[in-house]
């Protein structure tokens, strides 16, 4: 301590129930890699405080009742939520998008906002339960599982996807995909 050198990963932090709750809501699970294609997206983009505790749904509701708009849209209609930052953004916040996927940025209604996801190898985790626990999900990926791997970021941002067996926020028997774009260490 004379010398301002400590290791951090000696300093214990205080035992909270938010501690007690993740480490005992975590998923311990392996996730899969895979590769996917082009993605492009078109929804409605906002900043978000993540200290509300606000949830999504009037934005969710938003996109649901004008995704008719979107001509190109893909049918049946498949939704998904991304997650952005900046590098030196606040961790308090952060962009989120809620989008339906479509076939070109062609005939965009100005409402929307288009993202053309590039193909990229990403983690596929899978989160169980109801929306507002995904936190924990998330929280075991960037702070557990991530720094552990071999992998690391090589974009900021993730995505979710909610395809036949997400049954909708409030169902615990409801299954989210998440996407991590991840990349080997060198």
């Amino acid at each position: 301590r004379k010398d301002n050198v400590y290791d951090k990963s000696k300093i214990q932090h205080a035992i909270t129930k938010e501690k007690i709750e993740f480490n005992r809501e975590s998923p311990d699970q392996e996730p899969e890699l895979v590769i996917l294609d082009e993605i492009i997206f078109a929804g409605i983009s906002f900043y978000f405080d993540l200290k509300s505790n606000m949830d999504l749904s009037p934005q969710w509701d938003v996109l649901s009742k004008n995704c008719s708009l979107l001509s190109d849209r893909i049918i049946p209609e498949r939704f998904y939520q991304m997650q952005y930052w900046f590098e030196d953004q606040d961790q308090g916040s952060i962009f989120f998008f809620l989008a339906a996927e479509v076939n070109s940025i062609k005939n965009i209604p100005v409402q929307f906002t288009s993202k053309i996801i590039p193909k990229q190898n990403y983690l596929k985790f899978i989160h169980k339960g109801l929306a507002n626990k995904i936190g924990h999900t998330y929280r075991y990926i960037y702070e557990k599982w991530l720094p552990d791997s071999e992998y690391k970021l090589p974009y900021l941002y993730n995505f979710e996807f909610y395809g036949k067996d997400n049954k909708g926020p409030y169902n615990e028997d409801s299954i989210t995909e998440i996407y991590i774009p991840v990349k080997v260490k060198t």
